[in-house]
C-alpha cells in the first residue's frame, strides 16, 4: 500500500475515533499531566470542523480542534485544544515552527468572532517508531531568550509520544485509549496480548459502545485496504461480547493476505523472476526435461 493511502486511513480512523467525547476525556485525563485538565467541563466538548494543516503536510498528518468550556473560577472561558496527529515515522525537525504557525492561523480565525482571544492548548500526538528528538519549547532553540524576560517569545506544545510507553505500562493503565496505543506499538509475535487486553476491557468497562469503536478502529488500521463484515462483528459483540480471539484471528488473517499480496507484487515486478527461472531449470533437468 502507498504511504499516501495509509495516511488517509489513519486520518479518517483517528478523526472518527477522537470525535467521541469519551476519547478526548480519557486521553487528557490519562496521558496529559497538566493542571489545566482538572478545570475542563467535559460535558461541553464541541468539535470544530476546521483544519489549519498546510497543503504540503496533509499527506503525513491530521488535526482535530475541540472547543471546551472551563469550570470553577474559569467558567467564563472557553478553551481550544488542538491535537496534531503526526503519522509519519520520521521526526519533523520543523514541528515547533509549524505548531507556532498553526496556532497563529487558528488565532486569526478566532479573532473574527472573539473580542478577547481564548486560550489554545497545542498537543502533538506522535505514533511513529523513531525517537522524538526535536525541541518542543521555543526556549530550547533561542539562545539567551531568558534575558528578554517578558519581551521574549514563549511557546511550547505538549508532546504525547506513544512510543515512550512500554506495553507493560499501557497494559497496567488498562483503559480504552491505552489499548489503542498498545495496538500501535505491539509486535506481531505479541498480538495475542492485544486480544487479551480487549477481553479485560469487555469485562471491566461499562460503556460497551466505546469498546466497539475501539475494535472497529484497530481492525481498520490493521486490515489497511481489506474489507470486514461489521454486521457480523456487531452480532458477535451483541451476543457474547467476547472479541479478543476474533480480533487476533482477523489481524493474523490480514497479515497473511498482506504477505501473499507482497509476494505476488514481487513476481509481477520481476523481482522474483530470476530465482524462479533458475529453480525451474534445475527441476526440469532433474526430471530429464530440456
Amino acid at each position: 500500500m502507498k504511504k499516501k493511502e495509509l495516511y488517509k486511513i489513519y486520518d479518517r480512523n483517528y478523526k472518527e475515533f477522537f470525535s467521541n467525547k469519551f476519547a478526548i476525556r480519557e486521553l487528557l485525563e490519562t496521558f496529559v499531566n497538566v493542571d489545566l485538565v482538572k478545570y475542563i467541563d467535559f460535558n461541553s466538548v464541541e468539535i470544530i470542523n476546521k483544519s489549519f494543516i498546510l497543503d504540503s503536510n496533509k499527506e503525513k498528518e491530521s488535526d482535530i480542534i475541540y472547543k471546551i468550556k472551563l469550570k470553577e473560577q474559569y467558567s467564563d472561558i472557553s478553551l481550544y485544544i488542538v491535537i496534531l496527529l503526526e503519522f509519519q515515522s520520521s521526526v519533523d525537525k520543523k514541528m515547533l515552527y509549524r505548531m507556532i504557525e498553526y496556532t497563529l492561523l487558528l488565532y486569526k480565525e478566532l479573532e473574527k468572532t472573539n473580542k478577547k482571544l481564548p486560550p489554545v492548548f497545542p498537543i502533538v500526538l506522535y505514533t511513529g517508531s523513531k525517537k522524538w528528538n526535536v525541541p518542543n519549547d521555543l526556549n530550547q532553540i533561542v539562545k539567551g531568550n531568558e534575558l528578554l524576560k517578558d519581551y521574549g517569545l514563549k511557546f511550547k506544545y505538549f508532546l504525547l509520544d506513544v512510543n515512550k510507553y512500554t506495553k507493560e505500562q499501557l497494559q497496567e493503565i488498562g483503559n480504552i485509549i491505552s489499548t489503542l496505543f498498545l495496538a500501535e506499538i505491539i509486535e506481531t509475535e505479541n498480538i495475542q496480548e492485544l486480544g487479551n487486553q480487549i477481553d479485560k476491557l469487555i469485562e471491566n468497562e461499562n460503556n460497551k459502545e466505546n469498546i466497539k469503536q475501539l475494535i472497529k478502529f484497530i481492525l481498520n488500521i490493521y486490515k489497511k485496504d481489506e474489507e470486514i463484515d461489521y454486521n457480523k462483528l456487531q452480532e458477535d459483540l451483541n451476543s457474547k461480547f467476547r472479541s479478543g480471539s476474533m480480533l487476533v484471528e482477523n489481524v493474523l488473517k490480514f497479515e497473511k493476505k498482506a504477505r501473499m499480496k507482497g509476494f505476488k507484487e514481487g513476481i509481477e515486478k520481476g523481482k522474483l523472476k530470476v530465482k524462479l527461472k533458475v529453480k525451474l531449470k534445475v527441476e526440469l533437468k532433474v526430471q530429464g526435461i530440456s
